[in-house]
């Protein structure tokens, strides 16, 4: 439906390089630029279950958007007014992420 279009044109739109894999890179960028009902604890809990399948393909991306029910957002700038904390956090934990994001890759396969 509707819905699931618009999904797939998010990640597409949000596949930086084209690979057919949202990294959590993509995925942060991703969601600065859409304004979703979603707390960052969520966010995050999404997508902890997308990577269970190692990879984030779009079909993937698709179904836990859906379970959490991921499709109320608006494409724009965040206007919603944030924790003044939250870009430290979530630049801290690209930091970290980035450090053993290779080590985590590697494990999982």
């Amino acid at each position: 439906g509707r819905a699931e279009e618009r999904l797939r044109a998010l990640f597409v739109a949000s596949d930086m390089d084209g690979d057919g894999n949202l990294d959590f890179t993509e995925f942060t960028q991703m969601v600065h630029h859409v304004n979703s009902n979603k707390g960052h604890r969520e966010l995050l809990r999404m997508y902890a279950e997308m990577t269970l399948n190692k990879t984030v393909e779009c079909n993937t991306f698709v179904r836990v958007c859906r379970k959490f029910r991921f499709f109320t957002f608006e494409v724009g700038p965040l206007v919603k007014r944030q924790d003044p904390q939250t870009a430290a956090v979530f630049a801290l934990l690209i930091d970290e992420w980035s450090k053993i994001e290779d080590v985590v890759l590697e494990l999982l396969v």
